[in-house]
Formats: structure tokens, sequence, C-alpha cells
């Protein structure tokens, strides 16, 4: 791989905010697929990090309603309600051949049709 780690993040709540975070602020070029309003706030605001252990920061990072490009790594990090409507936002074709990394959260997963 050459040039920046492309990473997109399905659902930039709690944890995949985070992560979208830790990872620009690392020098990864994130994109993070969310709703339309999460989308305009985070493409207007960035991603702000309050942690005692990780200091206090904003980031930009780049924000959409669907998976504008390939990445290199996809986190799905929405509640397993969620799951879905997120799939909705990356077609396969744009995935590509990004790894695919679920970190849902909830209770029950949802069954997915094969």
């Amino acid at each position: 791989m050459t040039g920046r780690l492309r990473v997109a993040v399905v659902g930039p709540g709690g944890i995949g905010g985070l992560l979208a975070a830790v990872l620009a602020r690392g020098g990864a070029e994130v994109t993070c697929v969310a709703r339309q309003h999460t989308a305009t706030w985070i493409a207007a605001e960035g991603i702000t990090v309050r942690s005692a252990t990780l200091g206090n920061f904003t980031v930009p990072v780049t924000a959409a309603t669907r998976l504008p490009s390939p990445p290199d790594v996809c986190l799905v990090t929405v509640k397993s309600p969620g799951l879905e409507a997120a799939m909705a936002a990356i077609a396969p074709a744009t995935l590509g051949d990004a790894a695919v990394i679920p970190l849902l959260n909830g209770v029950e997963h949802l069954d997915t049709p094969p």
C-alpha cells in the first residue's frame, strides 16, 4: 500500500467517532458514513475528543451519507438495529476489496439473509 491508509467508519457514534478521530489524528484518510444530519455536522465541525488518556483534540474528517470511494479498511460501528440501513449506504462495488471490521454493539445482532 502506498500513501495514507484510507478508512471508512460507518456509524460515527461513540465508538466509531473515537476510532475515526484517533485514526485521523494519526494520519489516516478517514471518511465517516452517517445519516445526513450527522454527516453535515461532522463535515462542518470535525470530530472532537475529550479524553483524560488521549487528550482533548478536534480533527477534520470527510463525511458523507454514502461511501464515495473504496477504502482500505471499513469499520462498521453501528448499533445492531441500524445495520441494515448502514449497509445500504455502502455499495459493494464502492467497497471494493476493503477489509471490513464489524464492531457492532447492541444486545442482539440482526439475522441477515445470505
